[in-house]
């Protein structure tokens, strides 16, 4: 054949090294196939044991998210529960010191008007001692002159009749008092009939008289003297225990002071927290600590408004008891006018007793009039603590509401941190996908797991995005319903319902997330459409 055809045989002769040739590229193809494809089953194998660590590391991190949430959830609800709770006591607490302002105001008044009342007795009462002591003094006159006048004694009797009657008349409210006088004036009378006979006894009476009244009015200024000194010194004890009470104060403002230095070194610390996913432990605890120390202060938060209620019943019971002396001063005010009205008509040392029992009645008034305006600046001080009590109250709520905003701005950080971390397991899974793919066009070997995997990467992302999307659409307060209203003047947003209930219906008209104030006209509805408008 190939001596008769020889172009047929060089062409097969042509045809053997390129069969060759090719057979080796094919066996180097398989060759570089079988590599490329153990490559790409190592690569598969480790991207599966990656993807089943990050697939751990991410339900890991889901359980301790979800654990976080709720116990954040929880958190919120017992910070907005104690809240509502301290905002209602707070409310409480400025109704009652309104009215126990108002009721110490009106009895401070009539406290006042009662002290001018007393004083304007005592001054009245002053004038009756120095008309008492011209009456002894024109009584003394009167006896030199029935001395030397004996047959004038009738005239003088007429006279203190005369003085009687006025009396009588001018005491006309105490009907019973008026017939003691009566009395006495009859006693009075008796012994006229007898100064005839102790005319003698008179003369030799007259001197001891003189000098027994000069002793009497000694030992008047004297006990006057010794009121005014003991009055002072009452003076002295109450300003220093105005100091005191001072000092007090002081005291309790630099605890103020120390508790919101620590309050601040809390804020501190609670700010320098790095937000990322290996320190969510960390944090937690912390804000937990942060919890506890708010618990803690809400606690004495609520100690110190039950001290205030104390104190208040404690100025309850100092009204009652000063109302009480000033009903028995009063009495003994009353009594004291009648001793006078009776040492006005009695003898000379009936006179001298009314005189002491005078003194001792101004002593007495004098000590009211102390103790009243000691009595007074206590309610005062009381007042200042209650207002005191009250701007504590309304700091620790503010105080409170920026915990709570600046703890709502963290979980919205978390969730920011749980998003991103997610889409970069996406990210991680569709690139092990595209490697499984590889795989697929080489072996073969199973087409629907690389699908199933980038579907289940796909609905984990859309429920992320929902999750997200929904916080969004969400009120941030309540978390429940979709927002409806925002606010004109930092346009935040939230529903109608926390909006008329926790500010406007508790005049607390702030923004919970910025803190900037507002009224019911900045207030401005939205309307979300949905999917089908």
């Amino acid at each position: 054949m190939n001596i008769l055809n020889p172009e047929e045989g060089s062409a097969e002769e042509a045809a053997v090294p390129a069969l060759a040739r090719s057979e080796r590229e094919r066996r180097e193809l398989m060759d570089e196939v079988d590599r490329l494809r153990t490559q790409l089953t190592m690569l598969s194998a480790r991207e599966s044991t990656s993807c089943t660590a990050l697939q751990d590391s991410l339900s890991a991190m889901k359980r301790d998210r979800d654990v976080w949430r709720d116990r954040a959830a929880k958190l919120e609800t017992d910070h907005n529960s104690k809240i509502e709770h301290l905002q209602q006591k707070l409310n409480d607490a400025q109704k009652i010191g309104t009215s126990c302002s108002d009721v110490m105001q009106e009895r401070l008044m009539r406290a006042a008007s009662e002290v001018g009342n007393l004083k304007a007795e005592v001054t009245k009462l002053k004038a009756d001692c120095d008309a008492s002591v011209a009456v002894n003094k024109a009584r003394e006159e009167r006896y030199k002159v029935m001395e030397e006048f004996f047959s004038t004694y009738q005239t003088d009797l007429d006279a203190r009749q005369e003085e009687s009657r006025n009396l009588h008349d001018a005491e006309k409210e105490a009907t019973a008092k008026a017939q003691k006088m009566e009395e006495e004036r009859r006693e009075d009378m008796r012994k006229i009939e007898r100064l005839e006979e102790e005319r003698a006894v008179l003369k030799e009476q007259k001197q001891c008289r003189c000098v027994a009244s000069n002793e009497s009015l000694k030992s008047i200024c004297h006990k006057m003297a010794s009121s005014l000194v003991k009055t002072q010194v009452d003076l002295e004890y109450k300003t220093s225990e105005l100091d005191r009470i001072q000092q007090l104060l002081d005291t309790e403002q630099k605890h103020n002071n120390k508790l919101k230095e620590r309050m601040a070194t809390l804020r501190k610390q609670v700010d320098t927290v790095v937000s990322g996913v290996d320190d969510h432990k960390s944090e937690f605890s912390r804000l937990s600590q942060a919890a506890k120390v708010q618990e803690l202060q809400n606690a004495r938060v609520v100690d110190n408004y039950w001290d205030a209620l104390r104190q208040k019943n404690e100025s309850l019971g100092i009204i009652q008891r000063l109302t009480e002396e000033r009903d028995a001063l009063r009495k003994h005010v009353q009594v004291l006018e009648s001793a006078h009205r009776q040492a006005t008509g009695a003898s000379m040392q009936e006179a001298q007793l009314a005189q002491q029992s005078n003194n001792n009645s101004l002593a007495a008034m004098g000590q009211c009039r102390m103790q009243l305006e000691t009595i007074v600046a206590e309610q005062k001080e009381k007042m200042e603590s209650f207002k005191s009590t009250i701007t504590m109250l309304k700091g620790v709520a503010d105080k409170c509401q920026a915990d709570c905003r600046e703890k709502n701005k963290r979980i919205l950080e978390v969730e920011k941190t749980n998003i991103r971390l997610t889409r970069q397991l996406e990210k991680a899974r569709s690139s092990s996908g595209h490697g499984a793919g590889l795989e697929g066009t080489v072996q073969s070997p199973s087409p629907g797991a690389g699908v199933d995997d980038k579907s289940q990467a796909m609905t984990i992302i859309e429920q992320e995005e929902i999750r997200a999307y929904r916080l969004k659409v969400k009120c941030s307060i309540c978390q429940q319903n979709d927002k409806q209203v925002a606010l004109q003047k930092c346009m935040h947003c939230f529903c109608r319902t926390c909006v008329n209930e926790t500010m406007i219906q508790a005049r607390n008209r702030k923004c919970p997330l910025c803190g900037q104030r507002f009224s019911e006209s900045d207030i401005r509805t939205i309307h979300l459409l949905e999917v089908g408008e």
